[in-house]
């Protein structure tokens, strides 16, 4: 299986792949021609595994995908039709979307094909600050190393203004929160946030808004300890209330999702991180390319990077045997020659 089957710690213990690197396989110039062969592949195709279908939920017409999720490639709601994803430029007109239920049998719309998705900007929060008076932002960390870590919000505060503050004299974009006991918080109050950049920690840590008016928290977003510039897709879907949904004690209607996505490259860091290319001779084929690279043998890097590309797919023949075609073929006369290179 091409994701979370096997981890950092596989990869070091391959002779095959060790042999290649020629460097020690506990070292951190190991786990980065791991996490380089990694990058290049994972944006050369959509290999087995690699490719999910993923549950979610929504409380609004805004849907943030969480870090994981690299691209969006189909979208339903409530296990019914599939959903039109448009962005400015192209629309992926999915069985069913704005035909009623003629057209894809069980994926029929069944809303009258009101409903459609739009890709628009990424967003560092999957909550925005909610109101127009602005709140109160607080960032939480768990682990005590963490304390003193930094996090800087760029965004607008309430009056329409930028965030800025005064750093040795002088006036910079951004607002710094520095984590702290019992709690860190600015005293400004914030009313959007655009984009944000912080510190590693060493555990999650979390960014919430508080009212002074009512003290109520509500949580904006949730890092994991290597993310350093958070950005994650969202959609918008600009008719969801027509579509189904539930509605709990407290009265908030949550609609519920289902997303076809192919994952995001992340780099592994400790030995326990699960590789998302874990066939291990492939990988060990795009070191060897990349190696090659760093040799200026271009022609070389990319016969390897055809090698681990082959490899992939002979994998992803091997597991999904129902994507082979069965080809029978009739020849008269001399001088033919049928061959298959791969």
């Amino acid at each position: 299986m091409s994701a979370y089957q096997y981890t950092l710690a596989d990869a070091r213990a391959d002779i095959g792949i060790r042999n290649i690197a020629a460097s020690c396989a506990n070292g951190d110039q190991f786990r980065d021609l791991v996490n380089r062969a990694t990058r290049r592949l994972i944006k050369r195709g959509s290999w087995f595994g690699t490719s999910v279908l993923m549950k979610l939920c929504t409380n609004g017409c805004s849907v943030v995908f969480p870090r994981q999720v690299g691209t969006v490639m189909g979208l339903r709601l409530c296990r019914s039709g599939a959903m039109e994803i448009r962005n400015n430029w192209w629309a992926i007109v999915s069985p069913g979307c704005g035909y009623g239920s003629d057209f894809g049998g069980g994926w029929g719309y069944g809303y009258g094909g009101s409903a459609y998705s739009t890709d628009v900007n990424t967003v560092p929060i999957f909550n925005q600050v909610s109101g127009n008076t602005g709140k109160l932002i607080r960032y939480h960390v768990v682990a005590a190393a963490d304390i003193g870590k930094k996090i800087t919000i760029y965004g607008k505060k309430y009056g329409g203004q930028p965030l800025q503050e005064e750093v040795g004299g002088i006036i910079q974009n951004g607002l710094t929160i520095t984590a702290a006991v019992p709690l860190a918080q600015t005293t400004t109050l914030v009313t959007k946030i655009d984009s944000v950049t912080r510190e590693a920690t060493s555990s999650p840590a979390y960014l919430y808004e508080y009212d002074p008016a009512t003290t109520l928290l509500r949580m904006l977003a949730s890092y994991e300890p290597g993310e350093t510039n958070p950005s994650y897709r969202q959609m918008k879907i600009p008719q969801l209330a027509c579509a189904c949904h539930s509605t709990d004690e407290n009265g908030v209607k949550t609609w519920h999702m289902e997303a076809l996505i192919k994952l995001a490259y992340i780099p592994v860091v400790k030995d326990n991180d699960f590789l998302l290319i874990s066939d291990l001779d492939a990988l060990a084929m795009a070191i060897q390319a990349i190696k090659a690279r760093e040799a200026n043998d271009v022609q070389l890097a990319e016969a390897h990077f055809l090698s681990a590309i082959r490899e992939l797919n002979f994998e992803d023949r091997d597991k999904s045997p129902a994507d082979q075609l069965s080809v029978r073929v009739s020849v008269n006369g001399p001088n033919y020659c049928l061959q298959s290179l791969y």
